[in-house]
């Protein structure tokens, strides 16, 4: 909004040059003052038609008068004021169904993360909800997560989501606006079977040395054809340790969208 005034502002400014500088002229002040009359260089005199004289009238006759004295010079500034004007004008259009497009587009993200499971004798795993908080379509849309994690906090950044590709199964699909996705991992440890946390490794996430993290990316396409995608890190444990009444936080770094 404020770039569009902006953008009206110099159109207004542009558009005010050119009359500013007619209307300064002496020429033309001459003729206002001689209802109408312009007197050009050559003495040659030039009035527009007119039954009666009025303000009107003789702005109209003036600015005749000075066109034609100046025609080629009139016509030059005209011709770069037009350009500029035609640029910012097609400028506003681009912004404009740029911002269409944005306001329209569909958007898909998480919508609420819980962990369950976490202490001694238990497998975590989490129950998670994809949401197109968009108003057209996600078409195209698969989602790669990864296991539930379990390691020191300070490594998070080691963990990296897999490629997109197209599994056999074809989990492509489509996700209309307000619709939900839900999805869920779990702790798996050698030939993916449920880990049982231990003792020791409770009192790791409570200490804040370890966290289970959950991440994955949601890769589409929105109504546009344009492909997006939104990535996800979240954890449990680490500096705020075993609050499990919150769920899951968000990683300071993992969570981007496109």
């Amino acid at each position: 909004m404020l770039r569009r005034i902006i953008y009206l502002l110099v159109l207004l400014v542009l558009l005010e040059v050119p009359l500013y500088v007619m209307v300064s002229s002496l020429d033309f002040q001459e003729c206002q003052g001689n209802g109408g009359q312009y007197r050009s260089e050559n003495g040659i005199d030039y009035q527009a038609s007119a039954v009666e004289v009025s303000p009107y009238r003789t702005f109209v006759s003036c600015t005749g008068g000075y066109a034609n004295e100046n025609g080629p010079a009139v016509t030059g500034i005209a011709t770069v004021f037009l350009f500029i004007i035609t640029g910012l004008l097609t400028k506003i259009a681009f912004d404009q169904h740029e911002t269409a497009k944005r306001e329209s587009r569909a958007y898909v993200f998480t919508d609420g993360i819980s962990i369950l499971n976490v202490s001694a004798g238990s497998s975590p795993r989490v129950i998670a909800v994809i949401k197109n908080f968009g108003k057209t379509p996600a078409t195209e849309l698969f989602i790669r997560q990864e296991n539930l994690a379990f390691l020191p906090y300070n490594l998070a950044d080691t963990l990296k989501v897999a490629p997109r590709e197209k599994v056999a199964d074809g989990t492509m699909e489509a996700l209309g606006p307000g619709a939900i996705r839900n999805i869920g991992s779990s702790l798996l440890g050698v030939g993916n079977q449920p880990v049982t946390l231990t003792p020791v490794m409770e009192n790791q996430l409570s200490m804040g040395t370890h966290a289970l993290f959950y991440y994955g990316v949601a890769y589409y396409k929105d109504v546009f054809g344009v492909e997006r995608q939104t990535s996800w890190r979240y954890f449990s444990g680490g500096p705020v340790g075993l609050n499990l009444g919150a769920g899951m936080g968000g990683h300071d770094r993992g969570n981007n969208s496109t």
